[in-house]
């Protein structure tokens, strides 16, 4: 494995749990990782398992979106202010001296709210990689793994090719695990990957996938699953579906789920996920509105997804001009990211996402370095320094006659629903 030497180690979050008395041990956990999609899958997973009135759904993403408490969920209902503060201050209390990071302490956050509300499973996103990362001090026994498309991202830690990624993702099947499903549309070195590391822990594996003709996913619980129920846009959500699928399979055959085939089905269409490829009518000021499309592509094979989905399903001709509103974290090459999405005619409008301490690993890239850099797609370029200014320059300039597509960042997208809610209020 060829990445850069990270200060990232479990010894860190372990010492902090263990501090509190290990809450995280006794969790049945969910633990999902891949390059693009983990949020999906997590979000049908928890859609789908809530339909059982029984269960207690527990749910752990990262990045937040808007507020630090949207990432930790039970039945998708966000853990309460006094909740989050209350856990907080006991682990800030006994973090003097280890020095966890922020995205740490949530992850305690979230395992120590999951076993006092007595979670039948909570759903884990990985932060980046899988094996050193934060959620990955959760107890093997039983877990059930979940991995979809892998490909070149956070090269700088992970390693700097597919195969050094997937084996580094792969380390979420820990001694215990019990069952892994892996997208099918990955390539065959990153399955192999897979394979081994669930054959050395002695995990089932379920290559998962979707049926290229009917368009059905097959579980073995439910039957045939049509493939586009799903609501989420896009047509990789497919693949992300029949990963989810597999997981609730599993389950369900293991008695530990029992839903119909119809509630099933209710499942999946009620599946929500924010900031991908997600239409919203944006409140940019009292009164005032834009539709926006938002996604929060920020790497190579995501941006091909969302090109794709813009020339086949958004474009109403191809040469059809739209305005972008983006911005990249440091280190991303803007004229490769959006080469698949962005044409000659369209107007590019750049600006960055705010630095903060929740985000601070994360640096926002130079406007003029990516204004630079597109200069080779488009010459229509418009930079400004404030990402609000820039949403209202869009929506009363440049947008006006053209579809508006937020994209490039995560915490970009975050930044301008945060303000989105405050206009809206």
């Amino acid at each position: 494995m060829t990445a850069t030497t990270i200060e990232f180690t479990l010894n860190g979050i372990r010492n902090l749990l263990n501090a509190v008395g290990n809450p995280q041990h006794g969790l049945r956990v969910l633990h999902v990782t891949g390059t693009n999609g983990k949020g999906s899958v997590c979000s049908y997973l928890s859609s789908i398992l809530m339909m059982d009135r029984n269960l207690r759904i527990g749910k752990f993403n990262s990045p937040y979106l808007v507020h630090a408490r949207d990432a930790i969920t039970i039945n998708n209902i966000p853990i309460s202010e006094d909740s989050y503060s209350s856990i907080k201050t006991e682990f800030l209390k006994y973090n003097k001296g280890i020095g966890c990071s922020d995205f740490e302490i949530d992850t305690c956050i979230a395992l120590k709210y999951f076993q006092q509300k007595k979670c039948n499973w909570c759903i884990l996103e990985v932060g980046i990689g899988g094996l050193v990362d934060a959620t990955n001090a959760v107890d093997g026994k039983g877990k059930v793994c979940g991995f979809t498309s892998i490909s070149l991202d956070h090269q700088k830690y992970l390693g700097d090719d597919v195969l050094s990624i997937a084996q580094h993702k792969a380390g979420i099947l820990t001694p215990g695990a019990a069952f892994a499903a892996v997208d099918g549309s990955n390539g065959p070195e990153v399955i192999k990957a897979i394979k081994d590391a669930s054959e050395l822990v002695g995990a089932e594996l379920k290559v998962a996938s979707v049926d290229n003709i009917s368009g059905m996913i097959a579980t073995d619980t439910w039957g045939a699953i049509p493939s586009n129920l799903t609501p989420l846009l896009g047509n990789y959500q497919r693949n992300n579906l029949s990963v989810a699928l597999a997981m609730v399979d599993y389950i369900a055959k293991a008695g530990e789920l029992d839903i119909t085939r119809d509630q099933l089905l209710e499942g999946i269409q009620n599946t929500k996920w924010a900031a991908r490829l997600q239409k919203v009518d944006l409140c940019y000021s009292q009164g005032k509105k834009v539709q926006v499309l938002m996604d929060g592509a920020h790497n190579a094979n995501a941006a091909e997804q969302l090109g794709r989905f813009l020339d086949e399903e958004y474009r109403t001709a191809p040469d059809e001009p739209l305005c972008f509103l983006l911005g990249l974290s440091e280190g991303k090459d803007a004229a490769l990211l959006f080469k698949p999405i962005v044409h000659e005619n369209d107007t590019v409008i750049v600006t960055k996402f705010t630095e903060t301490d929740a985000n601070s690993w994360a640096k926002a890239a130079s406007i003029e370095a990516v204004s630079k850099q597109l200069e080779s797609i488009t010459k229509n370029i418009v930079p400004v320094e404030v990402a609000w200014d820039a949403v209202e320059l869009a929506a009363e300039k440049y947008a006006t006659d053209k579809k508006l597509v937020i994209c490039g960042s995560l915490y970009l997208c975050g930044e301008i629903l945060k303000y989105h809610e405050q206009n809206s209020n």
